[in-house]
């Protein structure tokens, strides 16, 4: 019993530690390119100037 909730307790800290590096990748692109409303933005920009 004690080494399976062992064996759980590494496994939980091990997917907390890739959430953790997932988010922080995330913020990091976030803060490179913007969220996905202003990169439509700039789609829907650069579509409308070009068609006139």
């Amino acid at each position: 019993m004690e080494i399976a909730a062992n064996g759980i307790l590494s496994l939980l800290n091990l997917a907390i530690l890739l959430l953790e590096r997932q988010l922080a990748a995330q913020v990091r692109g976030f803060e490179r390119n913007g969220d996905f409303s202003e990169h439509l933005s700039g789609v829907r920009k650069r579509a409308l100037s070009g068609s006139r």
